[in-house]
Formats: structure tokens, sequence, C-alpha cells
């Protein structure tokens, strides 16, 4: 789907190899398990392909088989960094975490939960679309020969690991309590009245500081 970020990384696929004279790299594409029983998904990857030659990157595109769940962390481990720049809301991006776990940095872009999954120190973050931004980070990754951090590693473990999530879910449902009805209370607009930006919402500035506006995760602009 083109929201899981295909477009955006042919555009850093084409700047890691243009620009910074990656022209080696090679970005492994699995192809979806159910891809011939649907048309339209079918299209998507023709659409897909057709861009990467016309860019000049078909030597650095490999489509792939289906990778089963046994084989992921291999699959993640060979990875030098893995790219997660599409704007998918989704309430926990697996693929990002469990890529950081097998030792593979992500450029993840800060979208929907991704904002705080992890602290800023601990992965490489950018704003939805800034391509340019990504290329770098990748780049860097790439040069470096950089694997996750231990920093990062350690927070995985103390936060995310499973017995901890899946306890902490049981004891969500379990310990789940019926609120009491919401009253309704007219409050007058005044001069004093404060705003706040709902959770789809925060403010994206660009790597120098300087504020690009108001990011949108329903509208992906």
């Amino acid at each position: 789907e083109p929201i899981k970020s295909m477009p955006k990384k042919i555009e850093v696929v084409e700047r890691l190899v243009k620009q910074y004279g990656m022209t080696n790299v090679k970005t492994l594409v699995p192809v979806w398990l159910g891809l011939k029983d649907d048309s339209e998904v079918q299209r998507f990857y023709e659409r897909m392909q057709a861009e990467i030659a016309a860019r000049g990157l078909s030597e650095n595109f490999v489509f792939h088989d289906w990778v089963p769940v046994d084989l992921m962390p291999e699959y993640f481990s060979l990875g030098a960094v893995t790219l997660a720049l599409g704007n998918f809301v989704e309430s926990f991006g697996n693929s990002v975490y469990e890529s950081l776990g097998c030792g593979t940095p992500t450029v993840v872009a800060r979208i929907s939960s991704h904002r705080e999954i992890l602290p800023e120190t601990l992965i490489d973050k950018v704003d939805f679309d800034d391509h340019d931004t990504a290329a770098a980070k990748a780049a860097a990754i790439l040069n470096e020969r950089r694997r996750t951090s231990q920093a990062t590693l350690d927070y995985l473990h103390t936060y995310y690991r499973i017995e901890h999530q899946l306890s902490r879910y049981a004891d969500t449902i379990i310990s789940a309590k019926i609120a009491a009805p919401m009253q309704y209370a007219f409050r007058p607009i005044t001069p004093q009245t404060r705003y706040m930006l709902a959770p789809w919402c925060y403010r994206a500035t660009a790597p120098d500081g300087t504020p690009r506006g108001i990011y949108h995760d329903y509208l992906a602009t």
C-alpha cells in the first residue's frame, strides 16, 4: 500500500545513489503473499517498478518472495538500515522495533505512535515526507556501519519486552471500569481560553529548528 512508504523509499534510495554516490545499495522489497489474488496490489507493484526503472534505479531494488515469520530475525539482521517512512497510523508498528532489536538501525517517520514509543535520542526520526533528512540519516548509518546502540536495546528490553507488554494488556482489560457519564458544561471562549493540539497532531520543525507547520496524522500533511 502507498501508505506503507514504498514511494518514499524510492525517493530516499534515489538520493543515496545520486547524491551520496552509493551506487551499490540494494533495497529489499518483499512481494506480498497474496499478490496473485489481488489485481489492485499487482498494479501497485507494477507502478512502483515502473517508477524505479524511470529513475534508473532498477539495479538498486530487489523484489523477493515473502519472508516467513520464523526467518524475520535473520531478515532484519541481514539489513544495514530499515526504512519506515509511510504515514500509516497504527498503535504500535512492530517492524521498526523488531529491526532495532535485531541490531539494524531504523529511520522512521514521526507519525502516530512512532513519535512516542522511543525517545528521539534512541532512534533516527524524520518528519513525514522529508526525504532529504531521511537520506542523510540513512547515509550516515550506512557509512558508519552503525548497529543498534546498547542504550536503545536496553530501553526496548526494559519497556517493551513481551512479558511486560502481555501483563500490561491483561491488566488493562481485567481492571477496566465503566466511567461515569460525561457531564455537559458550557465553557464560553474568552481571551484567557487556552488550546492544545490533538494527539494526532504535532509541531514539525526543520533540522535547523525552523518551524515547518503542524503535521496531521489523518491528513498525512
